[in-house]
């Protein structure tokens, strides 16, 4: 038999159930899990990780500048003190 000699109400069945077009899902109101991003997640946590190691070493650098700026003032005023014979 060809496919121009089927009736159509041989293929086409007589039972509207079965002709639905509603799908029920097999578990109704499942919670759905997001599907993880792992290049996302690398991505923001590198670029998370950097802006916090930029921040400590600019954050360093200046705490060593005050530091240095503090103690160059006191080598300053030792050596002041020793050349005007106050300290001996």
């Amino acid at each position: 038999m060809s496919v121009s000699q089927v009736v159509p109400e041989e293929v086409i069945p007589e039972n509207p159930e079965v002709t639905s077009s509603k799908v029920v899902p097999a578990e109704p109101e499942a919670r759905r899990l997001v599907p993880i991003n792992l290049k996302k997640i690398v991505r923001i946590g590198g670029l998370g990780f950097l802006i916090v190691s930029l921040v400590g070493s600019v954050a360093t650098i200046v705490i060593m500048a005050q530091q240095i700026s503090d103690l160059s003032i006191r080598v300053n005023s030792l050596d002041a003190a020793f050349r005007s014979g106050q300290m001996s």
